[in-house]
């Protein structure tokens, strides 16, 4: 099963956003790359916040296993330094 799922990307200062359908068992890691490379920000680490919950995606797990809904949105924020 290889359902797509309908979802917001967008930089944390909104100078980015992108409607995109994702096939249901991509990685939250792939698609956080795929939308770093398409806005451009690949000099820091980045975290994907799913906007609903408020929680960091794990990189290993996918949309299907995090049953994310249609129309769900997500911020690219970069990632808290010395942490």
């Amino acid at each position: 099963m290889n359902n797509l799922t309908t979802v917001t990307v967008k930089t944390a200062d909104n100078t980015w956003k992108q409607q995109v359908d994702v096939p249901s068992q991509t990685s939250f890691g792939d698609f956080r790359q795929a939308a770093q490379q398409q806005a451009g920000i690949l000099d820091v680490p980045y975290i994907l916040i799913h906007d609903k919950t408020d929680r960091a995606m794990k990189d290993n797990d996918t949309f299907a296993l995090a049953k994310i809904p249609n129309n769900s949105s997500f911020t690219l924020v970069p990632e808290a330094e010395g942490g």
